[in-house]
């Protein structure tokens, strides 16, 4: 009896042990690449029917790695089928995210898979393992920060290793009998995605998963290169605007990346709640003539947001008749123009034939 639970109270502490230690020495500084030339980069491998592979890939349409000779694989490294029923999943090493703000990950990827049923996503875990979560959904907007991410949804044989189904799926043949063709990646494609919600988390585990049915398996599988986390790209604001007329002036977004938020302030308070507006392209109407500090910031999507200002001139323009022309020849007269406000030198153009520029017009 005393034997029993001596062994009991070893295993016990032993498996403690073990799921405390399994971020003993997390990723910590950034950006991060691995492109699996020297190593594996610490990846393992699991699951159901587990076939992937790290090394140099040769197979049917899986013909190279994305960068470099090495990558990780499914269905071996000169394989052209997967296993059936197959439900297995490749792990990261742990990172440590308490520095980061804005999340983000870009990663090479091929699929090669039967379309619908079989199919790859990435996960991530803050809880060593025990539960894991879906890394962005099919539905997510595309754009600079989001591309190349989850093709299909539901993917059927996803159905062992998560509830949300979203992934990506598909081959570049011909739909063959049961088993369905199409919407394959036909080559090497950076996925890219922001993840706001591990910010800050100090213990992140990734994994990429890979399911599929019993049937229908001879295709290359999926495979994975050149492995990236790091800040997302900041925005960086700026604006160019266009004078309308004396006081109207139109304003238009020039911000690098892709922000989806904007906010404008005129600097310009006497035009009451006109001042601001979150239009992209706005239009404003001064409330005076003067100097204006102009003030953009752009944000979104879950990266830095950025600020930029200008100093705009505004210049109310009275023109008044020096002399009349004449009646009977409509010539001889003139006109003069006086600024209301000039910070600066002001260039004069008058529609004549032939143009002519100066404060005086004949």
């Amino acid at each position: 009896m005393l034997i029993r639970f001596f062994t009991l109270f070893v295993f016990v502490l032993l498996n403690v042990f073990r799921l405390e230690a399994q971020c003993p020495s997390a990723i910590n500084s950034f950006p991060f690449t691995e492109d699996f030339e020297a190593t594996d980069g610490g990846w393992v491998s699991g699951g159901t029917g587990n076939d992937w592979a790290w090394g140099t890939p040769s197979k049917p349409v899986i013909t190279a790695a994305a960068g470099g000779t090495k990558c990780w694989v499914i269905g071996g490294l000169n394989g052209s089928s997967y296993t059936d029923g197959e439900a297995s999943w490749i792990q990261s090493p742990c990172f440590d995210f308490t520095n980061l703000q804005y999340p983000y990950i870009e990663v090479s990827v091929f699929w090669e898979m039967e379309q619908r049923f079989d199919g790859s996503n990435l996960q991530y875990s803050l809880d060593n393992g025990n539960s894991w979560t879906t890394v962005g959904s099919f539905s997510d907007a595309v754009n600079c920060l989001n591309e190349n991410w989850y093709n299909y949804s539901p993917v059927q044989y996803l159905s062992p290793l998560t509830n949300q189904r979203d992934g990506w799926s598909g081959n570049i043949q011909t739909s063959a009998g049961s088993c369905r063709g199409g919407n394959g990646s036909n080559g090497w494609v950076t996925a890219k995605h922001t993840m706001p919600y591990l910010a800050g988390e100090p213990e992140v585990i990734f994994r990429f998963t890979f399911g599929a049915g019993t049937i229908c398996n001879a295709y290359d599988g999926f495979a994975m290169d050149n492995f990236s986390i790091q800040e997302a790209p900041p925005n960086d604001a700026s604006f160019s605007y266009n004078c309308v007329n004396k006081n109207t002036v139109d304003f238009s977004n020039t911000s690098a990346l892709c922000p989806t938020q904007f906010s404008w302030d005129f600097g310009d308070p006497a035009s009451a709640a006109a001042n601001t507006d979150a239009n992209e392209n706005p239009t404003h109407i001064f409330s005076a003539p003067g100097t204006y500090t102009v003030t953009l910031t752009v944000s979104g999507p879950d990266n830095a947001p950025a600020t930029t200002t200008q100093d705009i001139s505004v210049t109310d323009v009275t023109v008044m008749m020096i002399k009349p022309a004449d009646c009977l020849n409509n010539n001889g007269g003139s006109l003069q123009a006086t600024a209301a406000y000039s910070n600066g030198t002001l260039n004069y153009t008058w529609s004549t034939s032939p143009v002519q520029s100066g404060t005086m017009a004949t």
